[in-house]
């Protein structure tokens, strides 16, 4: 399978979010894990670890991505982690405190209910020249977006590595969407059809760059980690 839509027995959609550019560890040892499906996202949590390593995972992954997930439904999943009730309230606080919206009935992974929530799409791997992504959701790349490839996204794009292609968010008018990697430098970048033709970005510390719609147009900021 070449992109990220692996699906469940009964069709959801999983996607991992990396918490860090620097690179991406395997699912099984990953202290927390967030699971988007096509209606809203699920956070697993590693069994064996403490509550303390559960938070600080769990807003590093915050901040890496911060805005992209901002609205979304999201519930803790804890497994056959045991955490208590104000151990849960410290995390949905948390969430809270970067724009997601807990629920307090989690959803069970494959075959429960849904909640209602926004799709997205994991590409497991760069894109080369010449390349094509387009999807009416999210988009995640875990790897670059080199010279000569294209991403398209009705939501927001994120690109856990360098973004040197074209990428357009918000494609169908979501002003809302926003583009996130590693090291943002693309040949052409559009946010619901508002284009950039300022200079040359340039590369401002460590941390994740952000590109999302201002007053002006086309804004960017530096994410940085804790």
């Amino acid at each position: 399978m070449r992109d990220g839509r692996k699906k469940s027995s009964n069709g959801e959609l999983l996607v991992l979010m990396a918490g860090k550019c620097k690179g991406v560890k395997r699912l099984a040892k990953e202290v927390v894990q967030i699971k988007g499906t096509r209606n809203g996202l699920l956070i697993c949590f590693y069994p064996h670890a403490d509550f303390q390593e559960i938070k600080e995972s769990l807003q590093q992954k915050m901040e890496s991505a911060r805005g992209f997930f901002q609205g979304a439904r999201v519930s803790l999943h804890p497994g056959r982690k045991s955490i208590s009730a104000g151990e849960r309230r410290e995390l949905e606080k948390l969430l809270t405190s970067y724009g997601l919206v807990p629920v307090s009935d989690a959803p069970q992974l494959p075959g429960t209910s849904r909640l209602p929530g926004e799709p997205a799409r994991l590409i497991r791997h760069s894109l080369r020249s010449g390349q094509q992504v387009k999807d009416a959701g999210h988009v995640v790349i875990l790897g670059d977006v080199k010279a000569g490839a294209e991403v398209a996204a009705g939501g927001s794009v994120l690109v856990l590595g360098k973004c040197l292609g074209t990428v357009r968010a918000g494609i169908n008018g979501n002003r809302d969407a926003k583009i996130i990697a590693c090291l943002l430098a693309p040949a052409f970048l559009a946010i619901a059809g508002v284009e950039y033709h300022g200079p040359a970005l340039p590369v401002v510390g460590n941390g994740l760059q952000m590109a999302q719609l201002g007053e002006d147009g086309i804004v960017f900021t530096t994410v940085r980690g804790t």
